[in-house]
């Protein structure tokens, strides 16, 4: 997340199947995307609002890419939507 040689975790999830939100106690069809800032001592910090992912809508994400796609020296990343004919980038 900030190209300083730590890592960082993004989570991308969701159910595969939209009619377990009709389940009791079962895991979402749609969730929201986490993003969780290493510490450098062994623990992260979620800062998913702080980097705007709080205003990204539920879905159900099945996985996600990281390269320099826009060949900008960054990483950028692609996130599939199941069920969606196109990614979120």
């Amino acid at each position: 997340m900030e190209n300083d040689g730590w890592l960082d975790l993004l989570v991308v999830n969701g159910h595969v199947y939209p009619q377990m939100d009709k389940v009791k106690g079962s895991a979402a069809y749609a969730e929201p995307m986490l993003l969780h800032r290493n510490l450098h001592n062994g623990t992260f910090e979620e800062v998913s609002k702080a980097a705007g992912l709080g205003n990204m809508p539920l879905k159900s994400r099945g996985c996600a890419a990281f390269g320099d796609i826009a060949t900008t020296g960054n990483v950028d990343v692609v996130v599939l939507n199941i069920g969606s004919r196109h990614p979120f980038c």
